[in-house]
C-alpha cells in the first residue's frame, strides 16, 4: 500500500471515528428501537439510561454503518424517483434535515410509553395493494445466501414500527399529509435486503405480529422496572465480547 493510500485511510478511519464522551449529559432514559434486538437486557439497560460505553464504537462497525445507510438511501431515492415513495413534511410543509444538512423524508415515531423518544422508518410507500412501510437492510454474500425471512433483531424493529406508525396514523399525527388521505392504516411492513456482493435483493413481507409486538413491549417494560428499582438486569454473557459496555457489566457497575 503507498504512503498516500495509506494516509487516505486514516483520514477515513478519522471521520468515522465516534470518540468517548468524556463528560456525557445523562439525559432522560430512552428506547433505542435498534437495541431491542439484543438478547442481553443489561445492554438494553445500559442504552435506556445513558450510561457511558466503555469502548469507542468499532470503525470497522462505522464502515459498516455508513455503507448500510448509503445503500439504505440508492434505495430510497428510487422509490421517491418513481413516486412510490412518500416524503414526509412536517405540518408547515418543512422537510428535517440531515446531519449534512440535506432533507431527511424519513417517518419519525416515538412512544412516551414505551420511552421511546424516536424511532426512523426507512420508507413508506404506496403500492397497487395499499400503504406499507419498509425497511432496508445491506448483508453480505453468506448471510444473504441463508436469509429464510426477516433477521430477528430486524422483525423487532421493523414490528415496532409498524405498530407505532399505525397508532400515529389512528390518532392523526399525519392528516396534513394528502398522499395518505385514501388509507386508514399501513398494511404491513415489507424488508427489502441488499446483498453487497453481488446487488442482489430478497423482500419479505409482515403484516401481522401481535405476539412479537406483545413481546417487545413486554422487553421494554422488564427493562423500565429494573430501571426504577436501580438494579441491574441480569446479563447474557454469550454476548459479552462484543458489548460496549462489558467492563462495567463486569463489575455489576450500574453508572
Amino acid at each position: 500500500m503507498s504512503s498516500s493510500n495509506k494516509n487516505l485511510k486514516q483520514v477515513y478511519d478519522r471521520s468515522c471515528t465516534r470518540p468517548l464522551d468524556p463528560n456525557p449529559k445523562k439525559g432522560t432514559p430512552s428506547i433505542k428501537p435498534s437495541m431491542l434486538g439484543s438478547p442481553c437486557l443489561r445492554k438494553i439497560f445500559y442504552s435506556y439510561n445513558k450510561v457511558p460505553e466503555d469502548i469507542p464504537f468499532p470503525l470497522a462497525n462505522s464502515r459498516v454503518a455508513n455503507l448500510g445507510t448509503v445503500i439504505g438511501k440508492m434505495l430510497a431515492d428510487a422509490y421517491y424517483k418513481e413516486g412510490i415513495g412518500i416524503k414526509f413534511r412536517k405540518s408547515d410543509g418543512t422537510f428535517y434535515k440531515d446531519q449534512d444538512g440535506s432533507d431527511d423524508f424519513e417517518f419519525r415515531v416515538s412512544s412516551p410509553e414505551l420511552g421511546i423518544r424516536l424511532g426512523k422508518i426507512d420508507l413508506v410507500c404506496i403500492l397497487d395493494d395499499g400503504l406499507w412501510l419498509s425497511e432496508f437492510k445491506s448483508i453480505h454474500d453468506f448471510g444473504y445466501s441463508e436469509l429464510k425471512g426477516p433477521k430477528p433483531d430486524h422483525l423487532i424493529q421493523g414490528v415496532l414500527y409498524l405498530y407505532l406508525f399505525n397508532k400515529a396514523f389512528k390518532e392523526g399525527l399525519f392528516s396534513h399529509l394528502t398522499e395518505l388521505a385514501p388509507f386508514e392504516k399501513a398494511n404491513g411492513i415489507r424488508f427489502l435486503y441488499y446483498g453487497k456482493n453481488k446487488s442482489e435483493m430478497k423482500e419479505f413481507v409482515v403484516t401481522t405480529a401481535d405476539e412479537i409486538f406483545r413481546q417487545i413491549v413486554v422487553k421494554i417494560q422488564t427493562v423500565m422496572e429494573y430501571s426504577q428499582k436501580d438494579t441491574l438486569p441480569p446479563k447474557t454473557p454469550d454476548y459479552c465480547k462484543t458489548c460496549s459496555w462489558n467492563k462495567k457489566c463486569e463489575k455489576n457497575s450500574k453508572v
